[in-house]
């Protein structure tokens, strides 16, 4: 009776476990991406048009806030979205942040980075000679 006992025990944990984590993973996960989250700039001001999508789990609706010289926020958007599209133009790396509809809690946030190339003029090779 006692082994009966033991194995039974020992199914009803296993049933648990494997049970817990098909919900688990039945869940979709959090997550925030952008692309393309790089801006290549030759001039002081760099322009980028970049896609945005999120997944945030127990909320319905969700706030953007952009970080660039100004704040900018974009409120009542869904608690999922496959692709948003942001036309940014910025001379200094930009922050964006999700927060719940009130604004009072921060879900994730994302930057983007913007690149300054120089151009350098090439160097004029003098041509002289000894002979």
């Amino acid at each position: 009776m006692g082994r009966l006992v033991k194995q039974s025990t020992t199914y009803l944990i296993a049933l648990l476990v494997l049970g817990s984590q098909w919900v688990y993973a039945q869940q979709p996960r959090q997550y925030f991406e952008i692309s393309p989250n790089r801006c290549l700039s030759k001039d002081d001001q760099c322009r980028l048009t970049t896609n945005l999508s999120w997944h945030v789990n127990d909320h319905f609706q969700v706030c953007l806030k952009i970080y660039e010289r100004q704040v900018r926020i974009f409120c009542d958007l869904p608690a999922s979205m496959e692709k948003y599209s942001l036309e940014l133009l910025s001379h200094e790396d930009i922050r964006i942040d999700i927060t719940n509809r009130e604004q009072t809690k921060l879900l994730a946030t994302q930057r983007i980075e913007i690149l300054h190339v120089n151009e350098r003029n090439p160097r004029r090779r003098i041509a002289w000679s000894i002979f």
